[in-house]
């Protein structure tokens, strides 16, 4: 699982990027995303840091804030309806599959 490094960094980078902070505010710090993916893998050093649902459901609540943060702050209709959008694939996520592609698709939204 070399890759989940660099998977997660994109997680830190979007959380950082949204609020505009260091990786150690608003969950932005990759470990938290890395620990979930761990977790769905089978890997168990993590799992002091509770079960793979509440991991899930906070890492979840973190992009949460940040989209609902992006919708209410941007002015451009088209993108707070595409965060929009994401919110609701957000809320019907069960993996960080879909979870890093609501987080793909957020950040190359805030790049138009």
């Amino acid at each position: 699982m070399d890759n989940t490094y660099v998977i997660a960094s994109k997680y830190e980078r979007f959380i950082m990027k949204v609020f505009n902070c260091d990786r150690n505010k608003n969950g932005a710090h990759l470990c938290n995303m890395q620990n979930v993916m761990f977790m769905e893998h089978g890997e168990t050093y993590s799992k002091h840091l509770g079960s793979l649902d509440k991991q899930f459901c906070a890492v979840q609540g973190y992009i949460e804030k940040a989209l609902l943060y992006l919708i209410k702050k941007t002015k451009n209709e088209n993108n707070r309806n595409l965060f929009q959008d994401y919110l609701i694939k957000l809320r019907a996520a069960t993996n960080t599959t879909e979870l890093m592609t609501i987080v793909n698709l957020a950040m190359d939204t805030l790049k138009t």
